[in-house]
Parts: C-alpha cells; structure tokens; sequence
C-alpha cells in the first residue's frame, strides 16, 4: 500500500535528523499509554467486569485474572499499534526542525557582529579622492539586518512547530532545547542593536 511506504518514507528521513535525548518512539508511546484517560477508564471497566465475575463465582479467580489481563493487553497493544505512525511522523518532524534552527542559529552571531562592525568601521580610503562611504555602509547594514531577521522569522515558527509535535506526543524536550526559544529572543535584541 501507498501508505506504508509513505510512513516508511517518514521514519528513514527522521533518521537524518538531529539527534535529541530521549527522542525515541517506544518510550513516547508508553508515555502516551501510561497518560490515556481513555485507556485508563478501559482498564478499570475490565478489572471491575472481572471482578464481578470473580465476586458471583463465574470464574476462579485466577481464571479471571487471566483473562483480565488478556485483555488488557489487547487493548494497550492496539492503542501502542495505532499510534506508530503518528509518533514516528511528530519525531522525524521534530528532528528536521531541530536541525533547521541549528544550522540557522549557528550563522547568526557572527553576522550580527560583522554588520555592527563594518557600521562602526569606515570602508578603508583606496585612492585619492576617494573618501568613506557611510550612506553605502548604512545600507549593508539594513540589508543584514533584513537578512537576519528573515532567518528568525523562519527559525521562530519552526520552534513553535517543534514545541508543538513534542507536546502532541507528550514528549518532554530537553533543557537545551527549550533554552533555544531564550536564545531565539536574546537575538531578535541583538539584531535589532544594528542601528538602522
């Protein structure tokens, strides 16, 4: 089928991501289990059947137990089944954002710096009568200062999508991480020091 080829497309480029501490499908999954409501309130609905069986004397008690167990396993397997390929869809899409806002973050600083630099600094005087050109090195200012906020504008809504897959699969991203949308405001200050 179409579809399984399409999720088996997913999980092998989720592998070319970054990696991230923790990021990995089966504990997610068992987290999500564990958190269900719904597979809780199943849970309880099975034990409470089985214990009437057992309290009427329908079944021996260890009868019961077995087939309460059984049972609840079928229904966590089925869950922990359809869950797969979301899960594995939210982690390949949290790996490539993750990887974008790196590679992103990474070129910023120095670029921040150059453009205050070369502000700050008057173009070297080549030949006579040449003289320094501020209106000119105002204007490479404001176009760094356009690219690099462009670049934030891409890596914000990619933090947000990041942050947003993790809380859907009820995935607890790492402190570094999370300082990353610290680090995301502390640049959007510094960029915008460029005094253009």
């Amino acid at each position: 089928m179409a579809l399984e080829k399409q999720t088996a497309l997913i999980i092998e480029l989720g592998t070319m991501g970054e990696k991230i501490p923790g990021l990995d499908p089966e504990p997610i999954i068992q987290n999500i289990v564990n958190k269900s409501e719904a597979i809780g309130d199943k849970i309880t609905l099975i034990q409470a059947k089985y214990d009437q069986y057992k309290a009427r004397k329908k079944m021996k008690d260890d009868e019961a137990n077995a087939k309460a167990k059984e049972e609840i396993k079928k229904i966590i397997n089925d869950y922990k089944e359809a869950l797969i390929a979301m899960v594995n869809e939210k982690i390949a899409q949290i790996k490539a954002e993750w990887k974008r806002i790196k590679e992103a973050l990474l070129a910023i600083p120095e670029d921040v710096k150059s453009a205050i630099q070369n502000i700050l600094t008057p173009p070297a005087i080549t030949a006579p009568p040449a003289a320094p050109n501020p209106i000119y090195a105002l204007e490479v200012a404001a176009q760094t200062k356009r690219q690099l906020l462009s670049i934030l504008n891409t890596i914000g809504p990619s933090m947000i999508t990041l942050i947003g897959a993790a809380t859907l699969i009820l995935f607890e991203l790492p402190e570094p991480v999370l300082a990353v949308g610290a680090t995301i405001k502390a640049l959007d200050t510094l960029i915008n020091t460029i005094p253009v």
